[in-house]
C-alpha cells in the first residue's frame, strides 16, 4: 500500500504566505499536521464544492452545463455538498434521487469511452470475462488492453495528470471519443464480434443470436424482436425509418409473416443444419446492423 512519512528536518517551518485566490492567508508552521490547515483553507472556498458538484453533473448527466441549471441544480448541490461536510454520499444520493436526473433528456446522452464500450458490449452479450488457462486469460486481457489504446484510452497510461481530455477539455468533451480513426476501429470490434469472431486457444468466441433471442418475449414476431433487442442496445426508441430499414434486412421486402412461418418451421425442427443456418444468417444480420447503428454508442 501507498503511504507517507513526515520528516521534520526536511520540512520548512516559516510562515507560509498563499496567493490573492486564497486571500493571501498565512499558514504557520504545524509540523506534520500543517497540510491539514492548507486543505482546511482550501475547502472554505465556495469554488471547491462548485468545481466537485459540476465535475460529477458532468459526468453523470451532460456536459454542458446552462446558466439555469448552475442556478437551479449546480449550486443548490454545491451547497448541500458544504452542509454535508464534502460527503460525496450526500450529493450523489440528492442527483441520484432527483426527477432532473430521470430527465429523458439526459437518456443516451454520453458518448461511451472506449472502456466502457469494450466492457458493456462483453457483458450485455455474456461473451467470456475468465478463461480457466491462465496464458489465454491474460491473451484476452492484454487484447482488451491494446483495443482500448487503439481507441485512445491506453489504460494506464493518462496522456497527462489531467486525465482523457473527453472528461474536461471544453467545448466537446466526451465527443472527443469519436473520430475519423476510433469511430471505424469501434466498428471493427462489432465486425469481430458478430462475423468472424477471436481465437483463444481453441476456442473461437463470438456472439450467439439465439442467445440474444433470448431477450425477446415474443420471438415470432419480427417486430416484437426488433423492439425488444433495442431497447437493450440503444438508450432510445427507434424512429419509424430505422424499424423499416432494420426489418427489410431480415424480410427483403416480404409481408411480417414470412419470418413467422420461417421461424416457427425451424422450432419444429432445431436440428435441421439449413433451417438454423438461415435463421441464424438473418438474426446475425438483423443484431449485427443494431449494433452498428450511431446510438450504440451512447450510454
Amino acid at each position: 500500500s501507498i503511504s507517507s512519512v513526515f520528516q521534520n528536518f526536511r520540512h520548512d517551518k516559516s510562515t507560509k504566505q498563499l496567493s490573492h485566490r486564497f486571500d493571501n492567508v498565512q499558514i504557520s508552521n504545524a509540523g506534520a499536521s500543517e497540510y491539514k490547515d492548507l486543505i482546511d483553507i482550501i475547502m472554505e472556498k465556495d469554488e471547491v464544492a462548485t468545481f466537485i458538484v459540476r465535475n460529477i453533473y458532468r459526468w453523470f448527466l451532460y456536459y454542458d452545463i446552462t446558466e439555469e441549471i448552475e442556478e437551479t441544480i449546480i449550486e443548490p448541490l454545491a451547497a448541500i455538498f458544504r452542509d454535508s461536510d464534502y460527503e460525496i454520499s450526500t450529493v450523489m444520493d440528492t442527483l441520484l434521487r432527483s426527477e432532473h436526473f430521470y430527465d429523458a433528456c439526459h437518456v443516451g446522452a454520453l458518448i461511451k469511452s472506449p472502456m466502457d464500450f469494450l466492457l458493456n458490449t462483453i457483458s450485455l452479450f455474456e461473451l467470456p470475462t475468465t478463461v480457466p488457462q491462465l496464458s489465454l486469460r491474460y491473451q484476452y486481457w492484454i487484447s482488451l488492453f491494446s483495443a482500448a489504446g487503439s481507441m485512445q484510452m491506453n489504460v494506464y497510461g493518462h496522456p497527462s495528470v489531467a486525465g482523457w481530455k473527453a472528461y474536461y477539455q471544453s467545448p466537446a468533451y466526451y465527443r472527443v471519443w469519436l473520430n475519423s480513426v476510433t469511430l471505424p476501429l469501434r466498428k471493427s470490434l462489432i465486425d469481430v464480434l458478430w462475423i468472424t469472431g477471436f481465437n483463444l486457444g481453441d476456442m473461437n468466441v463470438k456472439i450467439d443470436p439465439f442467445a440474444v433471442l433470448e431477450w425477446v418475449s415474443e420471438p415470432t414476431d419480427i417486430n416484437v424482436i426488433i423492439e425488444d433487442v433495442s431497447r437493450m442496445l440503444v438508450p432510445r426508441p427507434l424512429n419509424d425509418g430505422q424499424r423499416a430499414y432494420l426489418k427489410g434486412l431480415v424480410l427483403q421486402g416480404l409481408p411480417d409473416f414470412e419470418w413467422t412461418v420461417e421461424y416457427v418451421d425451424y422450432l419444429a425442427d432445431p436440428d435441421d443444419p439449413i433451417k438454423k443456418g438461415a435463421i441464424n444468417l438473418k438474426l446475425t444480420v438483423l443484431f449485427y446492423s443494431m449494433c452498428q447503428l450511431p446510438e450504440f454508442q451512447l450510454s
